[in-house]
């Protein structure tokens, strides 16, 4: 896993979830369909809860629960 932790812009790597940062910022894809692969992914590491309900993709604003408080 790869994570701009926000402090100075700086790469770290990670090789657990748990490792994972409060407050990090994570990069997903611009285009619909790879930015909702991309928090489905960050779902099933349950980093994120989505609420998708009538929708097959999802977006930034279907975000319910963000414990760690990633941007």
């Amino acid at each position: 896993i790869r994570l701009y932790s926000g402090l100075n812009g700086s790469e770290n790597k990670y090789t657990k979830v748990e490792e994972i940062p409060d407050n990090g910022e994570i990069a997903v894809p611009n285009d619909a369909t790879n930015e909702s692969r991309a928090l489905y992914l960050l779902q099933s590491a349950g980093l994120i809860k989505l609420d998708v309900s009538g929708t097959a993709l999802a977006t930034i604003a279907n975000i319910t629960e963000n414990p760690k408080n990633l941007k």
